[in-house]
């Protein structure tokens, strides 16, 4: 995958959680207003000249009951309070985890970076073995000690791993 595909993938799974996490408060937020009113019931009563009114007592054997609902203040004060508090540390929690993100991705690119440095000193070293005609190595002695040239091809081959490997790592 390219960068601008990661970083598309990356904007778009932010978004999906954004969205999830303010229709979940949206939900507790509906759950807090329905959980902090309670019902009352009332009468409707015609009068003689044909208005209605509403009371709480039974205005004859044809009065019809009525339910309505009536929001608790100091209950809804309370879950108002809360519902902040939900929201504040909902807000909090996406902040941490858009820290984490961007701390994971410095990492990720410090890590690539070095890589990048070792896949061009590895590169170097390899044209500089495929150029010259005799390597050697050091002895316990500190003496020179030439290869062969299947020792020479199998230091080219070992460098040329090394190479690669570093040069996959930094994405090239």
């Amino acid at each position: 995958m390219t960068t601008a595909t990661n970083s598309s993938l990356h904007s778009q799974s932010i978004r999906y959680w954004m969205h999830y996490m303010i229709a979940m408060l949206m939900l507790l937020s509906g759950l807090t207003v329905l959980g902090s009113s309670y019902a009352t019931e009332v009468y409707k009563c015609k009068t003689a000249d044909g208005s209605i009114n509403f009371q709480q007592v039974p205005c004859g054997e044809k009065a019809a009951s009525v339910k309505i609902n009536k929001s608790s203040t100091a209950s809804s004060k309370k879950k108002s309070q809360e519902r902040k508090v939900n929201q504040q540390s909902v807000a909090d929690q996406l902040h941490r985890e858009r820290m984490i993100k961007k701390q994971q991705k410095r990492k990720k690119d410090a890590k690539k970076s070095h890589a990048k440095r070792n896949c061009t000193g590895e590169k170097d070293k390899l044209t500089r073995l495929m150029k010259t005609d005799k390597i050697y190595k050091i002895d316990k002695n500190g003496q020179r000690v030439y290869l062969n040239q299947h020792q020479r091809r199998q230091a080219i081959n070992k460098q040329r791993q090394r190479a690669e490997y570093w040069c996959n790592m930094a994405g090239r």
